[in-house]
C-alpha cells in the first residue's frame, strides 16, 4: 500500500479535497442562485418601469418617436425574463439526469457518465439571458436618449 499514489478515505488529503470540493460547489450553487436572482428582478424591474413611466420618458407635446425601439426593448426584456424562467427548469431536470447517472454508476461499479444536455441547456439559457437583457437595456436607453428635448 505503500507505493500506492491513490488518496484514500482515510487520507488527510482525500478529506480536505472533498471539503474544498463540497464548498466549491456550494459557492458555485449560491453565485448561480444569485445571478439569476438579479436577473429576473432586473429584466421584470426594467420591464415594468418602462410600460409604467413610458409617458414620462417623452416631453408633454412631442410625438413619440422611435416606438419601435421601446417596443424592441420590451421584447427583448421579456425573452430575458423567459429564457431565466427556463433555465431554472432545465437546471432541477439536470440535477436529477445527473443524480440518475450517479445512482447507476454505482449500482453498476461504473464511471459516471458526465455528458448532460440539459446542464448545457442551462448554460445556454442564462448566458442568453443576459444578452437579451442587455440588449434591452441598449434599446431602452436609446429609445429615451432620441426622445429627450434637444
Amino acid at each position: 500500500m505503500a507505493g500506492n499514489s491513490a488518496a484514500t478515505q482515510q487520507d488527510p488529503m482525500y478529506t480536505a479535497y472533498v471539503e474544498s470540493y463540497k464548498i466549491s460547489v456550494e459557492g458555485k450553487r449560491d453565485a448561480s442562485k444569485s445571478y439569476d436572482q438579479a436577473l429576473l428582478t432586473l429584466s421584470a424591474g426594467a420591464l415594468g418601469v418602462s410600460v409604467t413611466f413610458v409617458q414620462n420618458f417623452v416631453p408633454d407635446g412631442k410625438p413619440t418617436q422611435y416606438q419601435l425601439l421601446l417596443f424592441a426593448a420590451w421584447v427583448l426584456f421579456t425573452i430575458a425574463l423567459s429564457c431565466t424562467l427556463t433555465s431554472f427548469l432545465t437546471a432541477h431536470e439536470a440535477y436529477r439526469v445527473a443524480l440518475d447517472k450517479l445512482d447507476q454508476a454505482i449500482r453498476k461499479l461504473q464511471a459516471v457518465d458526465p455528458k448532460n444536455r440539459l446542464s448545457d441547456w442551462t448554460y445556454w439559457l442564462n448566458r442568453s439571458a443576459l444578452v437579451f437583457f442587455i440588449l434591452g437595456v441598449f434599446c431602452l436607453i436609446l429609445f429615451v436618449a432620441l426622445n429627450l428635448p434637444a
